[in-house]
């Protein structure tokens, strides 16, 4: 089971992950991702309360990657990524 909590502030939005990206919760995820893509500010994926996330679920988040979203791995944030365009 995967939570998806959406958090807006200011210029950019953060989608807070918890539980398992698996399965349908990838599908899930990519709806929120284009979702909140189409309102233009800067987006980023908080990971760090993944448990699991399987091969469909890895895809995804490197196409959010690649795409420009910035990821925040680690606990509480400590190391965050950020794509270059």
């Amino acid at each position: 089971m995967l939570t998806i909590d959406t958090q807006a502030a200011g210029d950019h939005t953060t989608i807070q992950l918890q539980g398992e990206l698996q399965g349908h919760a990838v599908e899930q995820l990519e709806r929120e991702w284009r979702h909140q893509e189409s309102k233009g500010t800067f987006l980023q994926v908080n990971l760090c309360r993944v448990q699991h996330i399987d091969d469909c679920g890895k895809k995804l988040l490197r196409e959010m990657f690649c795409e420009g979203v910035g990821l925040i791995i680690g606990p509480r944030g400590c190391a965050k990524r950020e794509a270059h365009n």
